[in-house]
C-alpha cells in the first residue's frame, strides 16, 4: 500500500466516488445478489450523497489520480456517541490489500476523537465477513424494498469502542 495515499473527499469528488461505488457493487456484490437486485439497488438507494463527500468525515484512497477505495462515517442524530460507518467501497482490482480496513480504521479513530463510543453499519451480505473481522457483530437482518417486488437483504451490525 506504499503507493496509496488517503485524503478527505470533497464535493467535486462525487462523480468518481459514484463510478467506484457502481463498479464495486456490480462486481463484489454479485456473489450474494442477483443482477436484478444489483441494478435496482443502484437505481433506488445507492446514489452517492454529495453532502457525504463534503462532510469532512469521508476518505478516499488513491493511487495517483485513480480512486481505489472510499469510506467514512457520520454522527448519528438519534443518539449521542453513536456514528454510522458509511459507503465503504473498494475497487475490485484492489480488494484484499487492506484498503477497506485502513479506511474504516481511520474513520473509527476520527470518530472516537469526537466522542463516539459505538458504531453501526448497514452491511451488504458480501461485506459481513469483512465487518466481522473488524470487530462488528450482527444485530439484525432486514430486506430493503426496491419496488417492483425486488428486495435487497442487508445486515445491521455494530461495534462498541474498547474502554
Amino acid at each position: 500500500m506504499s503507493d496509496v495515499s488517503i485524503r478527505l473527499a470533497r464535493a467535486d469528488d462525487t462523480p468518481k466516488i459514484q463510478y467506484l461505488h457502481n463498479l464495486s457493487v456490480q462486481d463484489l456484490c454479485s456473489s450474494h445478489y442477483s443482477p436484478i437486485q444489483i441494478k435496482a439497488s443502484l437505481e433506488t438507494f445507492m446514489p452517492v450523497d454529495p453532502g457525504l463527500a463534503a462532510s469532512g468525515t469521508y476518505y478516499l484512497a488513491e493511487v495517483g489520480d485513480t480512486l481505489v477505495a472510499s469510506g467514512g462515517w457520520t454522527p448519528a442524530v438519534q443518539e449521542v456517541g453513536l456514528a454510522r460507518i458509511r459507503a465503504v467501497y473498494v475497487h475490485p482490482d484492489w480488494v484484499r490489500r487492506g484498503l477497506g480496513r485502513s479506511l474504516v480504521t481511520q474513520a473509527e479513530d476520527a470518530a472516537r476523537m469526537e466522542g463516539v463510543k459505538r458504531f453501526v453499519v448497514n452491511s451488504s451480505l458480501n461485506a459481513v465477513p469483512f465487518y466481522s473481522f473488524m470487530g462488528y457483530r450482527v444485530v439484525s437482518s432486514m430486506e430493503l424494498d426496491l419496488g417492483r417486488d425486488i428486495t435487497f437483504p442487508i445486515v445491521q451490525m455494530e461495534k462498541h469502542c474498547k474502554k
